[in-house]
């Protein structure tokens, strides 16, 4: 095993694991799932909508709106994306609490290769290539497995197929089993390709499917992005944004002595297969201090994305943006000083003001901390000292997501405590943040079959082992 203590934990350290190492990492993984506080997944796959489907499927293009402002009719959509398309990797985070602030975490990067015939979108695809996603890898060493059916399908032929996807579908089991909080972020789309890849067959109604959630994850589901919009609405929450930023948090309550977030992380090194390394963030050369124009990408800042991906001519750094939106809300808070300065008194008043770092009106405590100031982090272990985003977690890598956004959630619990609880169970829709997806058991709706069979196989295994 290889360990990592990091005070900020910028360099992300995962565990590849792949059709040769599933057998030998599969016990590893339901023992951190079992040890576990809380677990994070992220998953990538092959499509997010059907877009230009050939006129010789004939398929009714209305019943894959995924966008759709009506839940049921979204619902139907989702599921029938995720029953035509596959999972290519599955991001699974261990966040163990060991102490006041700290965690210990074990990041997996489950690549996945469907057995089924399935749809590819190539812009999925190609979006997924231009972040790192390896798809020769993926093609050779993918984990294989038949999505939906319950039981293994008798035409699978291969003892290694079956064995791969018994032992990838036991690592969701023991999700289910442990009922250990489950976190996501804007992962509603996860949790419907996880249920139909590894748990059975999705229900006709999202009534059902809501219902078979909140039984499987009774200790809750939350998602890291509706907590964020709700407790600090700021500028973005998409995943990579939020991160950056709960890392700067957490170095300023560093700095103040107050309770903050230590991260341990450890890979298990299997020898058949080395893990991957983590590809580097592009750094960026230019200088935040220039602000007559903005040197950042102000659509990605935003969103997260980028028409233009890597032809854009503006940085895509995000500690980078977070510089110049810090500097740029010191000069306007100064700009709003100067405006103010009417007598001599009020002259000495903004002096104060300055003087405070507040030019007006109250900004965050953060913002005043970091305003000009360089921050370094080091890790121990012949760990590196770091001092600027090279080492960065790779952005849609499932492991790298995964373990993002529960840095997120355990950054959010330290500052806010138990109104994250007041915020479970509620999963944001595509264009509807005020709207969620509620998680819970409604008297007008029951489980589904697939939920009462996979159930009983999860309890059988159960029998089984005692």
């Amino acid at each position: 095993m290889q360990n990592s203590t990091s005070p900020s934990a910028t360099k992300v350290i995962y565990t590849d694991v792949t059709r040769n190492t599933i057998y030998p990492l599969s016990s590893d993984i339901s023992k951190q799932i079992s040890q576990a506080s809380f677990i994070a997944i992220d998953t990538e796959f092959t499509g997010l909508s059907l877009c230009h489907a050939s006129p010789v499927l004939g398929l009714n293009t209305a019943d894959w709106n995924t966008r759709a402002s009506d839940m049921r009719e979204m619902y139907k959509a989702m599921a029938n994306v995720a029953k035509s398309h596959a999972l290519v990797s599955l991001g699974l985070s261990t966040y163990t609490h060991t102490s006041s602030g700290m965690f210990h975490v074990y990041n997996f990067n489950c690549i996945l290769q469907e057995q089924n015939t399935h749809f590819i979108s190539p812009a999925s695809m190609s979006f997924l290539a231009q972040n790192g996603f390896d798809i020769n890898k993926q093609a050779q060493l993918g984990i294989r497995y038949f999505s939906g059916p319950n039981p293994m399908p008798l035409e699978s032929r291969s003892t290694d197929i079956n064995l791969e996807g018994t032992l990838m579908r036991d690592v969701v089991f023991e999700m289910i089993r442990q009922k250990k909080p489950l976190v996501i972020h804007n992962g509603l789309f996860d949790l419907v390709y996880l249920y139909q890849s590894f748990f059975g067959p999705l229900p006709d109604s999202y009534e059902s499917f809501v219902f078979d959630l909140s039984q499987m994850f009774p200790a809750g589901i939350y998602d890291t992005k509706f907590i964020a919009e709700k407790l600090e609405p700021g500028k973005a929450s998409f995943l990579a944004y939020l991160y950056h930023k709960n890392e700067r948090t957490q170095r300023l309550r560093r700095d103040q002595n107050l309770k903050w977030l230590y991260i341990k992380q450890t890979k298990i090194v299997v020898k058949e297969k080395q893990a991957s390394e983590s590809h580097k963030q592009r750094p960026s050369s230019r200088d935040a201090n220039n602000l007559s124009e903005k040197p950042y990408c102000e659509h990605f800042a935003t969103y997260g994305h980028c028409k233009y991906n890597e032809r854009c001519k503006r940085s895509h750094n995000i500690p980078f943006i977070l510089d110049c939106q810090e500097k740029e809300e010191k000069a306007l808070q100064g700009n709003a000083s100067a405006e103010t300065e009417t007598s001599a008194s009020s002259e000495q008043t903004n002096g104060k003001r300055k003087r405070n770092g507040d030019g007006g009106s109250q900004p965050s405590k953060i913002l005043k901390a970091l305003n000009g100031k360089t921050i370094q982090q080091s890790t121990t272990n012949d760990q590196e000292t770091v001092e600027s985003s090279d080492n960065a977690p790779v952005y849609h890598n499932a492991a790298c997501d995964a373990f993002m956004t529960g840095y997120i959630f355990a950054s959010l619990r330290i500052e806010h405590g138990d109104a994250i609880d007041e915020l479970k169970n509620k999963v944001s829709r595509a264009g509807r943040s005020s709207e969620p997806l509620l998680i819970q058991a409604s008297r007008y709706s029951s489980s589904s079959t697939t939920y009462k069979q996979t159930i009983k196989i999860i309890e059988k295994q159960d029998s089984d082992r005692n």
